[in-house]
């Protein structure tokens, strides 16, 4: 029984993926153990439309993946009537968000994103930040998004807000000591997806606290089977896998 706290439906906007068909995409997850697969929407990178984005999410979820696929909404607090579009999760049941600030035009330090912070931690809802969605070396010409820095999380007025949040694709962009102060002093987690090099899994327990970590693949921009390779080639103990897996993104939500 496994959480994959990073997966995505519909099609990435330069180039077609080889599970970007949802049915495809869940009997894959299902042959790796994936129980619990939160799924944000592709099209919320570039739709301005995120009230529709969302309710096509809902409904992706529960036709293609019932019981499976846990709907992920997608936010973009730099564009007008975002609250409404809040709101509209509240409806819909939605319990997290999904950020890009990159490729939305805003960074951390911004006011509306502290606003949307408030607002999210008021309604009980968990934060997903995306620091990267594509290595910078392959970017289209007319896409080029920078990493987003995460030190703005380390304000004391973010830390006073007190937002559960979890950060997507950091550990290619985060240098170990920041991720080291953003888990300890604001209690922030992050997933495996761009966790590279052998037993690195294995490696990252030894600085990062097992507590913070969950297991994310980002399927299926990246190949599903990946992170689950970084589980088998990593020699865990049992409670601390079982943490990364599943307890940890359990009690998350279950504290919302």
């Amino acid at each position: 029984m496994i959480t994959d706290v990073n997966v995505w439906l519909s099609r990435w906007p330069t180039r077609r993926l080889p599970l970007d068909d949802t049915p495809q995409l869940v009997a894959t997850l299902r042959s790796l153990h994936i129980t619990d697969a939160w799924c944000a929407s592709l099209d919320g990178l570039l739709h301005s439309d995120h009230r529709s984005v969302n309710r096509r999410t809902v409904a992706e979820c529960r036709q293609h993946g019932p019981g499976l696929l846990r709907p992920v909404a997608v936010i973009n607090p730099a564009l007008p009537g975002w609250q409404s579009d809040l709101e509209d999760c509240r409806q819909l049941e939605i319990q997290i968000l999904r950020l890009m600030p990159g490729w939305h035009g805003y960074d951390l330090t911004s006011f509306e994103f502290r606003q949307l912070l408030a607002s999210a931690q008021q309604a009980r809802m968990l934060v997903q930040i995306c620091l990267r969605l594509e290595d910078p070396r392959i970017q289209h010409t007319l896409l080029q998004i920078p990493d987003i820095d995460a030190s703005p999380l380390l304000a004391p007025e973010i830390n006073a807000i007190g937002c559960p949040m979890m950060l997507l694709n950091a550990l290619a962009s985060t240098t170990p000591d920041l991720a080291v102060q953003l888990a300890a002093s604001a209690g922030i987690g992050f997933d495996i997806a761009m966790l590279e090099g052998l037993a690195g899994l294995e490696r990252l327990t030894t600085t990062l606290p097992g507590n913070r970590i969950h297991y994310g693949s980002y399927s299926p921009v990246f190949a599903p089977h990946a992170a689950s390779l970084k589980l088998q080639e990593s020699l865990l103990p049992a409670p601390l896998q079982t943490l990364i897996t599943r307890d940890n993104s359990t009690e998350l939500l279950r504290s919302l």
